[in-house]
């Protein structure tokens, strides 16, 4: 969240002050009607910033035909939202303690470079580490591949990596996408009085 208020502070230093930068965990098939402006409100925008930012190109590229074997079963959205505007999301799964995919991410049009993706990376990261997750593995079009390897720490799955975890867990793959990994930080809580 640092970044965040580093970047906003470049352009005005009140704006960093004021800004409320939070993030969630959403996981659910069904959402309460009753639930009136809180998760259903949020699960939509997110969907809203996947629509507009990845999913129409993306979906045309790469992947119309694989999405109806794609098992989705277990996969959470996270969520980032600065000052209760939803500006970055990314859909996660976790399998054990051995590895976790993010195979889908988005950042609305109008928050992009502004530290917001780097900010939510950093938290479904540190969750991860938290539970002792060893690996985190994704799909990534040749565009953002330098992005995910220069910015993120990932590297490119050799064939037999990638084939070891295609056969041990039903990862989304997309077709035309490099399947990159990266070691998952062990993270524990520290008390205030160390």
């Amino acid at each position: 969240m640092n970044v965040i208020k580093k970047k906003r502070e470049e352009v005005d230093a009140c704006s960093a002050a004021n800004v409320d930068v939070r993030w969630r965990v959403l996981k659910g098939k069904k959402v309460d009607t009753s639930d009136c402006g809180g998760l259903r409100t949020l699960l939509s925008k997110a969907v809203a910033i996947f629509h507009v930012s990845i999913f129409v190109a993306f979906i045309n590229q790469f992947c119309k035909r694989s999405l109806k074997t794609q098992d989705f079963d277990g996969m959470y959205c996270a969520i980032l939202t600065v000052n209760q505007v939803v500006v970055s999301a990314g859909i996660f799964r976790i399998f054990g303690d051995e590895v976790a995919e993010l195979p889908l991410v988005a950042i609305s049009k109008d928050s992009q470079g502004q530290g917001y993706f780097q900010s939510l990376f950093s938290c479904i990261d540190k969750l991860l580490g938290f539970l002792h997750v060893k690996n985190l593995v994704l799909p990534s079009a040749s565009e953002a591949e330098s992005i995910w390897t220069n910015k993120f720490g990932f590297d490119k799955m050799t064939e037999e990596e990638q084939n070891k975890f295609r056969n041990d867990y039903p990862l989304i793959i997309f077709k035309g996408t490099s399947m990159l990994q990266k070691k998952v930080p062990k993270y524990r809580f520290v008390g205030k009085s160390t």
